[in-house]
């Protein structure tokens, strides 16, 4: 039996009525609280669509009329369930058999061998936290491409990057995206990346109560699969933009900068009144993304070769320099448009880039 088929044959076992209901609650509840109240102080109105299909799908749109909608499909729902759900499965099962402690033995985080998950971190919590962070995260990131008025943005600077309802184009094939148009595509994918990673980050800093490390673990394990179902995974980092979406590792790879500043951060250090240790969090780090990509390239890839994923993640310097050159001169270019328009929470939301440097 191929993954596909034995993939197929777990969806029994998905109680899709149930798990589209707890998918719901959670935008709703993000949508009242984080939505809501700065929609009210522009004048504005959001709304917030199901789609009745089993793809992995989401997007935000701007209709004729002005209107502002955030449409995630119940396929999304489902298969960020499957992963909270399996992946801590693999890690009690699967992940601490001998075949793998030639790679774990290099990864100085975890509950040694006797269990890839982080101690004190049970299944049930994995998956009920899985689904929590997964939704979300995916919600803030449609949120922010709202926010930031990217759609108003593409038709300011004549980029061709919105299909014909208004929502940002997906297309990848037979109208690939190239050049220009590209750069700036991405950059919009790597800003709503950006604040959506941020947002997640702060819902970690709770009541001004340090970061559990299972906590930041497990929201880099579940970010690190989003990205590895948002793309074509085998394809080697590009020189140049091309498509709707930058290369999922190179997601990833910013996802991990971002998380380092933001726990180095001044501000965060003050909230949290602590620090964690930033030699503890390089490992937490590694040892979090190795596990994702691992457990992807088990359930996934029918393929037997080592997932090139972690390296383009966690190896020193793989994003070609034109690539980084491109994104940022359009991402200067746009920036002070998306800072005068933007409708969001603060400026700590946003990315800031001060140089292709940072985008390594």
């Amino acid at each position: 039996m191929s993954k596909a088929d034995r993939i197929r044959g777990e969806n029994q076992f998905i109680n899709r009525e149930a798990t589209g209901e707890v998918a719901e609650k959670i935008a709703s509840r993000l949508k009242e609280v984080i939505s809501d109240p700065r929609y009210k102080a522009a004048g504005k109105a959001l709304s917030l669509r199901w789609a009745p299909t089993t793809k992995f799908d989401a997007d935000a749109r701007i209709d004729e009329e002005g209107h502002h909608q955030i449409s995630i499909s119940y396929g999304a729902a489902y298969e960020t369930y499957r992963d909270a759900f399996v992946l801590p499965q693999v890690c009690q099962r699967t992940l601490t058999e001998s075949f793998y402690d030639p790679l774990y033995d290099l990864l100085s985080y975890g509950n040694d061998r006797h269990d890839v998950l982080p101690a004190g971190l049970a299944p049930d919590v994995a998956r009920t936290e899985g689904i929590i962070m997964g939704i979300s995260w995916l919600y803030c990131h449609e949120q922010a491409h709202l926010f930031q008025a990217h759609g108003d943005l593409a038709r300011l600077v004549g980029a061709g990057v919105l299909d014909t309802s208004g929502a940002l184009a997906e297309a990848e094939s037979p109208n690939l995206l190239e050049g220009r148009d590209a750069a700036i595509r991405h950059v919009f994918e790597l800003c709503a990346d950006h604040e959506a990673t941020f947002i997640g980050l702060k819902e970690l800093t709770k009541a001004g109560q340090p970061i559990e490390q299972k906590d930041l673990w497990l929201f880099v394990v579940t970010l690190c699969c989003m990205f590895q179902r948002m793309g074509v995974i085998e394809r080697p980092m590009p020189d140049f933009a091309q498509g709707s979406h930058p290369h999922p590792a190179f997601r990833m790879r910013m996802a991990v900068r971002q998380i380092k500043t933001y726990l180095r951060d001044p501000v965060t250090i003050s909230q949290m009144q602590a620090t964690l240790n930033p030699v503890a969090v390089e490992l937490l780090l590694d040892h979090a993304v190795t596990t994702a990509v691992v457990y992807w390239h088990m359930r996934y890839r029918d393929q037997d070769s080592f997932p090139p994923f972690i390296r383009l993640v966690l190896d020193d310097d793989p994003v070609p320099p034109s690539y980084r050159d491109q994104i940022f001169t359009s991402w200067s270019e746009l920036e002070p448009e998306m800072a005068c328009r933007y409708m969001g929470w603060g400026s700590r939301y946003r990315i800031r880039l001060t140089g292709p440097q940072d985008l390594s």
